[in-house]
């Protein structure tokens, strides 16, 4: 869009750079969220036994496994409550 008619769209405009170091928690939190499940009221949180999964498949030592746990915990937990509020205003 921008390409044809020369104006940035807000959302482009406006998103968050990421932190070339945080590229693999958003990598790990895109992968996972790909495979949650929902319970026919809304999404699931994304599970402990997913994301342990995903470091071991990873290699991930324990530190950084706990590492990634909290941060795509914390990044879920977010993206669940902005799908809560859009569903409101919906």
């Amino acid at each position: 869009m921008a390409r044809e008619t020369g104006i940035i769209p807000n959302a482009l405009a406006i998103r968050p750079s990421v932190r070339p170091e945080c590229n693999q928690y958003l990598e790990a939190f895109f992968t996972l969220s790909a495979s949650r499940s929902s319970n026919g009221y809304g999404l699931n949180p994304v599970t402990i036994g997913e994301i342990k999964d995903y470091a071991l498949m990873l290699d991930l030592d324990r530190e950084e496994a706990l590492k990634l746990l909290r941060v795509v915990q914390a990044m879920d937990s977010s993206f669940l409550e902005y799908i809560a509020e859009k569903n409101k205003t919906s």
